[in-house]
């Protein structure tokens, strides 16, 4: 859709000059309902068990919340992007100069930066009994179909990226079977 950024002309007693008619442009879908929903429930483990799960641990937010952190190189940046099912939340936190940034990961992470910001403001969502119908919205539930396509085990390592690529491997040693001839 194309952004609308004038919609009326009025003057200062707010009489009507120009009304804007929006273009008549057609919605045009970029993600297939079944992709959207797969990345939609990948999302929510991020919040639940990822990177965003102090969303709940530390700030106590139940809403049903789909999210990603981030956090740009030399941690000049940090971002948390979420999803509700009636609500879209983008923080960002960083500056514009690229020589301004944290000292450590640890502290310029998204997690640690853009999180909380959106925490405190799901927390005033939640708080407010008139918003109700944004804070107690539900995703719908995944169909049996989609939750097997996404069924995998889950895989941890206990190697970094570095040891997982360098590791030396192991050699397995080839036992030769004497006289017996093929």
């Amino acid at each position: 859709m194309a952004p609308r950024y004038l919609l009326a002309i009025t003057d200062r007693r707010g009489k009507l000059l120009e009304a804007i008619e929006p273009e008549d442009d057609k919605p045009v879908r970029a993600l297939s309902q079944k992709s959207a929903r797969m990345m939609v429930h990948m999302l929510r483990s991020v919040v639940s068990d990822g990177t965003g799960s102090s969303l709940r641990t530390r700030f106590g937010v139940s809403n049903d919340v789909a999210g990603k952190t981030g956090t740009t190189q030399l941690n000049v940046d940090g971002w948390f992007m979420a999803i509700t099912p009636k609500l879209v939340i983008g923080t960002w936190v960083g500056a514009d100069d690229p020589k301004l940034r944290f000292r450590s990961t640890a502290l310029g992470q998204g997690a640690a930066t853009a999180l909380p910001i959106t925490a405190y403001f799901l927390q005033q969502v939640n708080k407010d009994r008139t918003l109700q119908d944004i804070s107690q919205a539900k995703f719908p539930a995944l169909s049996e179909d989609l939750r097997n396509e996404l069924d995998c085990k889950t895989y941890k390592s206990d190697l970094n990226i570095f040891q997982r690529i360098f590791k030396k491997k192991k050699k397995t040693k080839v036992k030769k079977f004497r006289g017996v001839k093929d």
